[in-house]
């Protein structure tokens, strides 16, 4: 059912119902669906920095993905590839296709979304990009983003050109009080809380979740990945609402 070859499946099977019986099934779903869940954890799952390196092993094995030090040949296999390569490619798809049905089905039933379609296409992006590595500088012309070129390549999606850094995005579009934030609002950090010059990152809002903590999607830094994570308050100057701006335009050079 998950497609477990008989030793993998006797390494990592777990019962997915034993308030239900004592049995390990492999035509059993629960058990089956534990099981997979198992052995992602034991491969980095639950890691954000190593997620798409456990989703490629799942995919290839754990060795094909340790011998080529990262997804099997996914610098060959950009989205498009001719179908010659579709062979080649297959881990490199597999993991794309992942995140693309993870990213479409959070988008679609864990955010109520207030800005409708637009933030939807916002959003749907966002997660279709956890697990991605940081790169300063990054805008996403090579697969990799920084904060401010993760965020403007969101708001893309939805018809909305944000200035290239994170100190011109923060004065770009109207700012929102703390108490005020929304789902999709862009979140802001300063070396210096009383001097916009010194924004140094940028993130985009998820909103508070029942126990009350507030949760937000970036690129963190350098060795991390695009994750969502807790909102912190350390140095937070402000939130701006892009959505509620109109005529921006593309600014500026790389960078932060």
């Amino acid at each position: 059912m998950a497609q477990f070859l008989p030793g993998t499946w006797e390494e990592w099977k777990v019962n997915g119902n034993p308030d239900q019986n004592a049995t390990i099934d492999p035509g059993d779903v629960a058990d089956v669906i534990f099981s997979a869940a198992h052995y992602l954890c034991g491969m980095g799952a639950g890691n954000p920095d190593t997620q798409r390196l456990a989703i490629a092993g799942y995919n290839a094995g754990p060795n094909a993905v340790e011998e080529a030090g990262g997804i099997p040949h996914e610098a060959d296999c950009p989205e498009g590839h001719p179908r010659s390569l579709d062979r080649r490619c297959e881990t490199a798809d597999y993991v794309r296709k992942v995140f693309a049905q993870a990213a479409a089905y959070a988008a679609d039933t864990t955010l109520e979304l207030p800005a409708g379609d637009l933030l939807g296409r916002v959003i749907a992006f966002a997660y279709s990009k956890i697990g991605t590595p940081y790169q300063w500088g990054g805008d996403g012309s090579n697969g990799y983003y920084d904060c401010s070129g993760f965020t403007m390549r969101a708001y893309q999606q939805a018809g909305v050109r944000l200035p290239r850094t994170s100190r011109q995005q923060y004065l770009a579009s109207p700012h929102v009080a703390r108490g005020d934030l929304v789902v999709g609002d862009l979140l802001f950090w300063a070396y210096n809380t009383a001097d916009p010059s010194s924004i140094h990152h940028v993130a985009i809002y998820l909103g508070r979740d029942g126990a009350g903590v507030e949760w937000m999607i970036d690129a963190p830094h350098s060795g991390a990945t695009i994750q969502i994570r807790r909102m912190y308050d350390s140095g937070f100057i402000g939130g701006t609402r892009p959505l509620a701006a109109s005529n921006l335009s593309v600014v500026g050079s790389t960078g932060t």
